[in-house]
């Protein structure tokens, strides 16, 4: 191996378990590529959306010539197919997943000096994507979406992927005014660098949820930011539900590549800026609004391990001078989510994106794709030897007891914002990071931040949730099918003061006494959200009092605009059904509030049973 470390068995187990799936794909099939002759060519990029975070650097850092190879058969592609791919299986380029992200390979490659690669060439591939419309070909390679991006900056919603598509071309534009500014074009670089911040054209800086303030939010082609959105495409049936940072459902008709984020939710997305991260944390708020935010988002369980667009997320805690945090965040994140069992990766490995995170926070490093720098923090191994393809070596080495990251020296030097160049790392030496069993709990003097800084004062540990949950005697259980998945999760309900205390899953909907007597639709907001804490305006999982009582008298009731027809009863339950569609519920007579027990037939994809 190019890299040699020392650890427990289950550590060599797990890190070169991590390479090895790191190495697999995209696959060199130069010589068997039955649409043309040049070399390199490679297949099954599956997909550069999940692997060009960490595992392309990855391979940058242990063989930048098979890099280079990846890069130059993106060019062959191009060369020969018109766009460079998103994805490609089957010398057949795929389904493109957000921005068009050959880009940011490109200018990682650039940034680290990868040699064998036109440069020049490459930029036109980038220009290519950024510039001119694919057309029906959307969905298969370059940018979907950007005549709308050009014209609004922004892709309003109803586009497929509308907010991950804006923020990643934000991103993919930042990289090439990196490479047209190292290629002396000017003018390209100062167009590009302006469009990267066309992130913030999403950006909704009055939105308030979850005790923070500031989202990536939808918003319509007029420039109207949407509270409620349409549920769906029916042509029939054309429901609203509200839009919050963490909506993620859709009916089942609709595919989960037409939702306006792709495999996150907007509390994520919020979050993933890397090429201005400074511009984020002030819009944020600045410094310690941004530490809290951070805190909270991990506290309250909105990181998604499994999920590429968190991935740069923990280390986050860097841009305010915290890398101790960053280190602290890393290792409570492996230890919970890695190991070496068969089970011992957070979801799908995804042409190793979760192996290649992980065998670069072992090492005690982790880069920020696109551009030329790693971020440092405490290791968790005690020992490695990176061999680089120059002929030198880098020692990297943890000195001292416990897991608090103090400071890190590259030959005996300090390194003040515990980040290291890749040029640096290049020349070889030895890398120490220093630990002990103390903790930070202030400003951290040791990582001064050239940018932003830490109040002494701030918070450092947060409450999760409603501590009513602990209260609260579980009721039963409640089998959702969402879009043909299927979740059993705890309920319980409580009245305190004129509130209704209602819990589902780690959720807990909020819902005023005037609502229960009086409403006239429900709370869509979805249980999945771990700590989610709902203001709710309409019931959940049950209707109101005078909705009930209007059935019992009239034998029908309206809501959410909607009448139900009574069709069966019992002395203990109502069956209704749907005008507009026949959806089916069956209400309880028997409990203080009159519960939903059965949702079914629902095309919106959302019925349950209650136990």
């Amino acid at each position: 191996s190019r890299i040699q470390i020392k650890g427990t068995e289950a550590d060599k187990r797990m890190f070169y378990t991590a390479l090895y799936h790191t190495m697999i794909m995209p696959v060199d099939k130069s010589g068997e590529n039955p649409k043309w002759t040049e070399k390199p060519y490679y297949d099954d990029y599956y997909a550069i959306w999940d692997t060009y975070r960490s595992s392309s650097p990855l391979i940058t850092l242990i063989d930048p010539k098979r890099e280079a190879n990846i890069v130059n058969a993106l060019l062959n592609i191009y060369k020969r197919e018109g766009y460079m791919p998103d994805a490609r299986s089957g010398d057949c380029n795929g389904r493109t997943q957000g921005g068009s992200n050959a880009e940011v390979m490109i200018a990682d490659a650039y940034v680290k000096g990868v040699e064998g690669i036109d440069y020049n060439y490459a930029l036109q591939a980038m220009l290519k994507d950024a510039e001119v419309d694919p057309g029906a070909d959307h969905e298969k390679h370059g940018r979907g979406g950007l005549h709308e991006y050009l014209k609004y900056g922004y892709l309003p919603y109803g586009i497929d992927r509308a907010g991950t598509r804006t923020i990643e071309y934000a991103y993919n534009d930042y990289c090439i005014a990196l490479v047209a500014k190292g290629l002396g074009r000017m003018d390209v670089y100062d167009r590009y660098l302006k469009q990267s911040q066309n992130w913030k054209n999403l950006w909704r800086a009055d939105y308030e949820w979850d005790d923070v303030k500031g989202y990536i939010m939808p918003k319509d082609a007029n420039g109207q930011w949407l509270d409620s959105v349409p549920w769906g495409k029916s042509k029939v049936y054309h429901p609203l539900i509200p839009y919050t940072p963490i909506t993620k459902v859709a009916p089942w008709y609709l595919p989960w590549w037409s939702t306006f984020f792709y495999e996150a939710l907007s509390a994520e997305y919020s979050l993933s800026i890397p090429h201005d991260v400074p511009g984020l944390i002030e819009a944020c708020g600045g410094a310690d609004t941004f530490r809290k935010r951070l805190d909270m988002f991990f506290d309250r369980k909105r990181y998604n391990v499994g999920n590429e667009p968190s991935f740069l997320t923990p280390c986050l805690y860097h841009w305010i001078g915290r890398p101790d945090l960053t280190s602290d965040r890393v290792r409570q994140i492996i230890n919970a989510n890695y190991n070496d069992k068969p089970d011992g990766l957070p979801g799908n490995d995804e042409s190793g994106a979760m192996s290649s995170w992980l065998a670069f926070h072992m090492m005690g490093l982790y880069p920020n794709a696109g551009q030329s720098y790693y971020l440092l923090h405490a290791p968790l191994i005690p020992e490695w030897t990176l061999e680089l393809s120059n002929g030198k070596t880098l020692h990297g080495v943890l000195q001292g007891k416990g897991t608090h990251f103090e400071k890190v020296t590259l030959n005996g030097q300090l390194l003040n914002d515990a980040r290291l160049e890749h040029a640096d790392l290049m020349q070889g030496g030895e890398l120490v990071f220093y630990v002990s069993k103390k903790r930070v709990e202030g400003e951290n003097k040791v990582f001064p931040s050239k940018k932003q800084s830490v109040s002494k004062a701030e918070t450092t540990s947060f409450q999760v949730g409603n501590n009513l949950k602990a209260t609260l005697a579980p009721c039963g259980n409640i089998s959702f099918t969402l879009n043909q998945q299927h979740r059993t999760w705890p309920w319980a309900y409580a009245w305190q003061a004129d509130t209704l205390i209602f819990t589902c899953k780690e959720a807990t909907y909020k819902i005023p006494r005037a609502v229960v007597e009086n409403g006239n639709g429900f709370c869509w907001e979805m249980p999945s959200a771990d700590g989610a804490i709902y203001e709710a305006k309409g019931t959940f999982a049950f209707i109101s009092q005078k909705a009930l009582k209007t059935l019992q008298e009239k034998g029908y009731f309206i809501y959410d605009g909607i009448t139900w027809r009574k069709t069966a009863s019992t002395n203990d339950t109502i069956k209704v059904r749907a005008d507009i569609d026949l959806t089916e519920m069956c209400i309880s007579l028997k409990h203080n509030l009159p519960l939903v027990l059965e949702m079914r037939n629902n095309p919106l994809g959302i019925n349950w049973r209650m136990e």
